[in-house]
């Protein structure tokens, strides 16, 4: 299995509000393969449990291709860690753009980020807090990395992945 995306836990933090979709563009894809699970940097700032989504876009159409089941996470305050969620089996394409998303229950899972790197940002969008959806243009806040990044398992040689019908 490899990584793609920022798997480095930032030095800044901030929270978002209620409903907020928090997009991550991430590099092209090296390689084809199957995504196995999505991974994000996150705190809880009331030490409760809250519930979360994670989900994968294709950037050249902003169809959805793979989200998590809603999940709920009991990280405490002040004891921030990776979260992972399972995401498994849809076919990520060689050469192609992908972003992930995060969806959150509230604005208390902080969220972890690097700023000044070009080629992220994050979104916020109004709606509904639990089902990924395609990101239009937003405005966001420009040159931050987010601290999240998808799990994958590279394709055989010899062997081609197609999409299924």
């Amino acid at each position: 299995m490899a990584n793609l995306g920022y798997e480095v836990i930032g030095a800044s933090s901030d929270t978002a509000g209620a409903g907020r979709q928090k997009k991550t563009n991430l590099p092209v894809m090296p390689e084809a393969g199957t995504i196995d699970s999505i991974t994000f940097y996150c705190d809880n700032l009331n030490s409760t449990t809250r519930q979360i989504r994670f989900g994968l876009i294709r950037e050249s159409d902003g169809v959805v291709i793979a989200q998590s089941a809603i999940s709920t996470i009991a990280v405490a305050s002040g004891a921030p860690e990776w979260v992972t969620l399972l995401c498994a089996g849809e076919t990520l394409v060689d050469a192609e753009g992908y972003s992930i998303v995060r969806l959150q229950e509230d604005g208390s899972p902080k969220r972890w980020y690097d700023a000044g790197q070009t080629g992220y940002y994050e979104g916020d969008l109004a709606g509904t807090w639990d089902t990924v959806t395609a990101m239009p243009s937003v405005a966001g806040v420009t040159g931050r990395r987010l601290s999240g990044y998808i799990t994958y398992t590279a394709a055989v040689a010899g062997v081609s992945l197609t999409a299924p019908d």
